[in-house]
């Protein structure tokens, strides 16, 4: 698994985070030239660790992207079947 705690701090020239990804990747999968350029574009990565994490931190966040990759096809469906259960929260 990835674990991403970021935290952005404004440089000139580059856009402030105004919006959370939540990562929940295994390490094979996840590229860290992804996480750069998702952060070029503005958004704050938080890693998860598990699908309660995920879920957790997706709600208490209210993040703007979700961010599954997985190699194992089974967690990945897991995964997804947390995030569609996001779509009722506000």
């Amino acid at each position: 698994m990835v674990i991403m705690r970021t935290t952005v701090f404004p440089t000139a020239g580059a856009p402030v985070a105004t919006r959370t990804a939540c990562v929940f990747a295994d390490r094979e999968v996840w590229s860290s030239s992804l996480g750069d350029a998702l952060e070029t574009l503005g958004f704050q990565l938080t890693g998860c660790g598990d699908l309660n994490d995920l879920f957790e931190t997706a709600r208490e966040e209210q993040a703007n992207l979700v961010i599954i990759a997985q190699h194992n096809p089974a967690a990945a469906v897991k995964a997804c079947r947390v995030a569609q259960g996001l779509q009722d929260i506000p």
